[in-house]
This record gives C-alpha cells, sequence and structure tokens, in this order.
C-alpha cells in the first residue's frame, strides 16, 4: 500500500467509519480518495506510525463519523400541486 500523498489524491482520516458491508462501525480508518472524480481508491486501518499530513482531511474526533458513499437523496417530489 503506497501512502504517499500525491496531486491526483487526499486521504481522510477518521476516528470511526461506518463499513456498509459489514454492517458496523470500524475505528481508525482513513479513506484514500481519487481528487479528480471523488473516487474511494482505498479504505484502510491506520496505524499509530501513521503520519497525517498537512493536505489530508482530518475528521478524528469523539462525534464525528465518516460514512464513505452515502448519497442524502432526500427530495420532496409533491411539493408543490402539478395542475
Amino acid at each position: 500500500m503506497d501512502l504517499e500523498m500525491s496531486s491526483q489524491t487526499f486521504v481522510v482520516h477518521s476516528s470511526l467509519l461506518f463499513d456498509a458491508k459489514a454492517k458496523k462501525f470500524v475505528k481508525n480508518q482513513s479513506v484514500k480518495v481519487d481528487r479528480k472524480n471523488g473516487s474511494i481508491i482505498e479504505v484502510f486501518e491506520r496505524t499509530a506510525a501513521h503520519q497525517i499530513h498537512p493536505e489530508d482531511i482530518d475528521l478524528r474526533g469523539d462525534s464525528r463519523v465518516v460514512v464513505p458513499g452515502f448519497v442524502d437523496s432526500h427530495t420532496h417530489i409533491f411539493l408543490h400541486s402539478y395542475e
């Protein structure tokens, strides 16, 4: 696994991440993202030795949860009458 940062990617670090496949919360996870198209390239467990770079997005903290791939598609189709 190449943890080096490049201009094409950035890493989001979390204390808690929801793993939709396993249907559970996982601690100390990081998500590598393609900067050009927003695709998730890799999700990996962050070790104590892993350095957080200034260009990374640091979402570690007590009340922060990362949910990769979540899309809020809430809409009100019938908010107005259609005549």
